[in-house]
């Protein structure tokens, strides 16, 4: 009876083996994941500063006469 409890804490211990090989595959995927999504909301909060700076630098452009637009 112990040589069968044995066998079954080894097929256990190889089944718990997977499982944590799959928690730290699936743990550095998110990681991955997080790094990526810090990445794109930089690039977003960027991307929104320079539409405001453009929009600011049309509207100033837009309060002038044509003709003076025109004259540089």
């Amino acid at each position: 009876k112990i040589e069968a409890l044995q066998d079954q804490l080894a097929k256990l211990e190889a089944v718990a083996g997977g499982h944590r090989a799959d928690f730290e595959r699936e743990r550095d995927r998110a990681e991955r994941l997080v790094l990526d999504l810090m990445k794109a909301t930089v690039a977003t909060m960027q991307a929104k500063e320079n539409a405001a700076r453009f929009e600011g630098e049309l509207a100033g452009l837009r309060s002038r006469p044509w003709w003076r637009r025109l004259a540089g």
